[in-house]
């Protein structure tokens, strides 16, 4: 009950000892300790192990005098029914050499016959002549070998030449468990950065949240607290791989904690980690995302509420490696969520392909309730909503083009829908025209189109199949960009080159290049390997070339080559005329 002066900690760790020393027999003949070590090859018999006290401590002593090749120990690993598998592990020992030397550190894998499987090796150690080394370096067992029989590590020399001496002490494998040092050694594995959910999922569902720890890892930035993680998504529900909302709270579960992850965006208390489970490239919606907030950032009335969003209302995000319990739950990509759209009086989404969602009911009576569409902020009456949304699909299915034309600045943003018609277009949406197209209103008078869920792009489908390209202009049979398109083609052929003189393919493709190359070939494999995706064979970078290609073609042909055409029609039209005055 003495009062304290001053006590001061650090390097505080938790971790688990995998030698019996504690009691833990996780090694299968005997401690892992200098005692149970034993030749690393059954032909290297001129390799002689001797255990001696020195300096206080016992020293395992390894002297050869004979030329075989790999010569010096190994100890079996007790692979603990594969649950060694799931963490990444920290071996060390100290060691000292008579001579200038480099020792090889070897897992090996053996099927029940003995045949090696495969190894993993950590870096290896280099000795000076006498000099104390400690050594240390983290591994992670593959879980393709999780199956295997035995483990065996050896330490051995690479060369055949004789060995003086080498001294073993303290040689130990942990499994790592404080968060620091698992996030960093797995993102140095990753090259990505690493978000960890701790806690127990059991009952998780799309509409129950369940409480977990959370950490985030980047290079230098380390964060952690407390949250509330979901199932996330409404057809990828059914996918093995699923995507998860997470709300980040304060230590009573209760309280919205907003944080900044990314130096440019905005503070937020919510983020998706998206699976793009059935994306072959997990790219497509974010980079489309990336595309079309430049193109809503060039309009020229773009409402100042969409300026002061992260990335002008559209997601945002970036290639992630998950991990919950300690266990890898592949490639994903942290995302903004949606914007809530509570400043203005009216938001909603398409939830359905029909009649409604499409403009194209006489007598619309919309239910706003899922079966059409969705409300997103509830700020007015829903009856008054219903009414609003009503007049609006009345309005364009009913009126005639001249009264379209007169009236259509009193219902509808000309910019904005030109704008989604154009971007949809352009990345081949095929799931933009009922569903996910979002409608703001800020007096509940004028409608703002913003597209949403980019990911059906580019012949990419929902399930992870492949359809063919377009050949025309898409949305055709959504009422509101037909009739845009008929009797407003003059200002989307201008809108078009407007946006084309710098929106180019290699514009697009470097934007999907730079997100790619950044999730890596040894992620997506990684990524594969745990899932299976189902494009993961058949959407690519070079499908994706060829796809981009092919829409800038259809569309310059549409929108610049026939404009072209058309001046020089009128340009023909108007010589005639001037020579028949003359």
């Amino acid at each position: 009950s003495k009062p304290i002066k001053k006590i001061m900690l650090t390097a505080v760790s938790l971790s688990m000892i995998l030698d019996n020393k504690t009691g833990t027999d996780l090694i299968a003949n005997g401690s892992f300790g200098t005692d149970s070590a034993v030749p690393a090859f059954a032909n290297t018999n001129d390799t002689n192990l001797s255990v001696s006290p020195y300096l206080t401590r016992k020293w395992l002593t390894i002297t050869s005098s004979g030329t075989s090749q790999y010569k010096g120990a190994c100890w079996n690993i007790d692979k603990q029914n594969g649950e060694i598998f799931g963490y990444p592990l920290r071996l060390a020992f100290d060691v000292q050499s008579a001579e200038n030397t480099i020792l090889g550190i070897n897992f090996v894998f053996y099927n029940a016959d003995g045949k090696r499987l495969g190894s993993q090796s950590p870096i290896p150690c280099t000795l000076s002549t006498w000099r104390f080394l400690h050594y240390e370096d983290t591994i992670k067992f593959d879980d393709k070998y999780k199956d295997c029989a035995s483990i065996v590590m050896q330490i051995i020399t690479n060369d055949s030449k004789p060995i003086k001496k080498i001294m073993l002490t303290a040689v130990s494998l942990s499994m790592i468990f404080d968060v620091q040092a698992s996030t960093q050694y797995l993102e140095n594995k990753h090259r990505l950065p690493i978000v960890t959910f701790t806690g127990n999922l059991d009952g998780i569902s799309g509409d129950k949240f369940v409480n977990v720890s959370w950490s985030y890892t980047s290079k230098s930035t380390t964060l952690q607290g407390y949250g509330a993680i979901k199932w996330q998504g409404s057809s990828s529900m059914a996918y093995p791989k699923k995507s998860y909302r997470l709300k980040t709270l304060k230590s009573d579960f209760k309280t919205k904690d907003k944080i900044k992850i990314l130096p440019s965006w905005n503070k937020h208390s919510k983020f998706n980690l998206k699976a793009y489970y059935t994306d072959g490239l997990m790219s497509r919606d974010p980079t489309n995302a990336s595309i079309g907030g430049a193109i809503w950032a060039s309009q020229r009335n773009i409402p100042k509420d969409l300026i002061d969003e992260d990335n002008f209302g559209f997601v945002d995000g970036f290639p992630v490696a998950l991990y919950i319990n300690g266990k890898f739950y592949g490639i994903y990509s942290f995302n903004l969520p949606r914007p809530d759209f509570d400043y203005t009086k009216y938001a909603l989404i398409g939830n359905m392909y029909n009649e409604l969602t499409q403009f194209k009911s006489q007598n619309p009576n919309v239910k706003l309730d899922g079966s059409d569409f969705e409300i997103l902020n509830l700020n007015g009456k829903l009856d008054e909503i219903k009414t609003a949304v009503n007049s609006l699909i009345s309005f364009v299915s009913t009126s005639s083009d001249e009264d379209f034309k007169q009236y259509l600045s009193e219902h509808i943003n000309l910019e904005s829908v030109i704008d989604y018609f154009i971007f949809s277009n352009i990345i081949g949406n095929g799931d933009a025209w009922g569903k996910n197209q979002v409608l703001l209103s800020w007096d509940g008078k004028i409608w703002y189109w913003q597209p949403y869920d980019l990911d059906v792009s580019y012949s990419a489908q929902f399930d992870g199949t492949v359809s063919p390209m377009p050949t025309n202009l898409m949305g055709s049979w959504h009422k509101v960009f037909d009739r845009v398109n008929q009797l407003y083609s003059d200002k989307i052929k201008e809108r078009y080159s407007q946006i084309r003189s710098w929106l180019t393919p290699s514009y697009v493709l470097d934007r999907y290049r730079s997100r790619i190359n950044e999730i890596g070939t040894a992620n997506f494999e990684a990524e594969h390997n745990k899932w299976n995706n189902p494009a993961k064979d058949t959407e690519d970078f070079k499908q994706l070339t060829e796809n981009v290609y092919h829409q800038f073609k259809l569309l310059d042909k549409v929108w610049i080559e026939d404009s072209s055409q058309e001046i020089e029609i009128l340009k023909n039209k108007v010589e005639s005329l001037m020579a028949q005055k003359k």
